[in-house]
């Protein structure tokens, strides 16, 4: 299709069931409370809450976010992450809401599709890409495609 631009994908706000992402780990979705958390920096649980719902641990969803292992174990003891770290999180929750959308609610098969090399993101797993905004934004793009038929 020359001369037509896939337009980028902008989650809308979708009504979650009950037993998503954000209900689970309890990491406010949007509005007033989640700027607050994200400004002084969300506490520690939501970071283990999510690697719990993702059946992986703490230290290896820290690293998809961009967090060495010193930076974690600190941040342990402190009992929070920083503004930018909690940003990050918030940002994961959003992609892996919109991959568990994609497969129609199916956590499982969304977690698998995350752990699994994207010809469509030049070979990388979606969940490698987590750690910064360009990447999340490539990956909730290509889940909009996906959503909408468009062939990657």
């Amino acid at each position: 299709m020359a001369g037509h631009d896939i337009k980028a994908y902008h989650p809308g706000s979708e009504v979650v069931s009950a037993n998503s992402i954000w209900t689970a780990t309890g990491i406010p979705e949007r509005g007033p409370q989640l700027i607050a958390e994200v400004h002084d920096g969300f506490p520690i649980n939501y970071l283990e809450s999510l690697a719990s719902e993702l059946n992986i641990s703490a230290p290896v969803l820290a690293g998809h976010l961009g967090m060495s292992r010193p930076t974690l174990h600190r941040r342990l003891k402190a009992g929070r992450l920083s503004t930018k770290e909690s940003d990050r999180l918030h940002q994961a929750a959003q992609v892996l809401t919109s991959s568990t959308g994609l497969f129609e609610g199916n956590q499982a098969a969304a977690w698998i599709w995350m752990l699994a090399p994207q010809l469509a993101l030049g070979g990388m797993r979606p969940i490698e890409m987590l750690g910064t905004y360009v990447g999340a934004e490539a990956v909730r793009d290509l889940i909009g495609q996906l959503e909408h038929g468009v062939c990657v």
